[in-house]
């Protein structure tokens, strides 16, 4: 039973002594280099995103254009068999309504 009241006094001090302590003053400079510390890594790591960004920017802008001269290739050499696709599908279609109109 000592034991534990032992303990019990133990542990009631410790925290008796975190509710008295005096608080530690920083040095008259800490925070001035803690900010300058802090914007120093805001900096470096916007410029890293910033970087990052850039790139893909271009990546992206080259695949766009990259995509658009295929599909300009594309449209002017298969102009001449779409337009004959198209004019089937067309005809097809006018065939098809022209018979639903006239039943």
């Amino acid at each position: 039973m000592s034991r534990e009241r032992k303990i019990e006094e133990a542990v009631e001090q410790t925290l008796q002594s975190f509710e008295s302590a005096d608080r530690l003053q920083p040095s008259p400079f800490f925070y001035t280099r803690l900010r300058a510390r802090i914007d120093g890594l805001h900096r470096r790591v916007t410029h890293k995103y910033r970087f990052a960004f850039g790139v893909l920017r271009f990546v992206s802008l080259s695949l766009l254009l990259i995509w658009n001269i295929v599909t300009v290739t594309y449209l002017i050499g298969s102009d001449q068999t779409d337009a004959y696709d198209r004019s089937e599908m067309i005809s097809a279609f006018a065939e098809l309504y022209v018979l639903e109109g006239e039943e």
